[in-house]
Parts: structure tokens; sequence; C-alpha cells
């Protein structure tokens, strides 16, 4: 028996001007690169990285394109983040938390790859934050709540 959650607020800033906003969409985990041999135009052999999950440039530009309307950059400073996302449930699933892949840390890291250039300069100003991932209710509420302070 699905629990029901409590109903998510407005989807844009909260009340005391901090950025906080709601990217909808299937929330994809980046950060795993694969590496290939190629051979280079002078004839040296040389590797190319690619992301290892097709699907993370889509997603990134769709955190992109939400923050440009929300975040304010910060050239320099310290940068605290708090992603919570809201993953689809299977059908015959009927645990309550969401403990299989993908695992939170991989979904961090590409909304932190996606946010950089834009709420900071470089993903190294993020020194702490927190990341939590839940059964979305709907599907509607796929996605991830985005809080940058």
């Amino acid at each position: 028996m699905r629990r029901k959650r409590p109903r998510t607020p407005a989807r844009t800033r909260t009340s005391s001007n901090v950025p906080r906003f709601f990217v909808a969409g299937l929330p994809q985990p980046g950060g795993s690169k694969k590496g290939f041999p190629v051979r280079r135009k002078t004839g040296k052999m040389g590797v190319a990285i690619v992301d290892a999950n097709p699907k993370v440039k889509a997603w990134q530009a769709v955190v992109k394109a939400a923050a440009r309307k929300v975040v304010a950059r910060r050239d320099a400073g310290p940068v605290q983040l708090i992603l919570d996302f809201h993953l689809p449930r299977g059908k015959t699933v009927t645990r309550d938390q969401h403990t299989v892949k993908p695992d939170a840390l991989k979904l961090a890291r590409a909304v932190e790859d996606a946010l950089t250039g834009i709420a900071y300069t470089d993903d190294a100003q993020v020194v702490c934050g927190s990341q939590s991932k839940q059964y979305a209710v709907t599907e509607s509420e796929v996605g991830v709540w985005i809080t940058v302070l």
C-alpha cells in the first residue's frame, strides 16, 4: 500500500528570497565516465572520454534552463546545495524508501555539474549540503527540488 505524502509547496522561490525551485523530469545520474582508444589526426593514439549515461546531458540542459530563471550567480564564496529527488515508483514496488539505483550522490553530481556557471563559478564552491531521494506520489512530482544557499 502506498503511503500518502504531504503536497509539495509552490514551484518557485521561497518567501525568504532563497532560491528554491523544482525541475520536472526523470533525474539522471552523472559522474561516471567511459574511455576508449581513438586514433588522432596526427596518427598517434589517444583516449576519448564520454559520459557513461547518454541521458545525462539532456537532464543537465533541463536543470540549467530552470536555474537560469531563478538563481543569481555567485562568482566567489561558499555555496550550500540542498537536493530533494522525487523518483517514479514501479508498479510492483511496495517498499517505503527508494533504496535502489540510482544512488543519491550520482544524482547530485549531475545537478552540481549543471549548475556550474549559473549558480556558482565552480562546483568546488559547494562546501556543504544534502541530498535525498524518495518516491514521487504522482507522475507530475517526478523531478528534483533544488535549494541554493
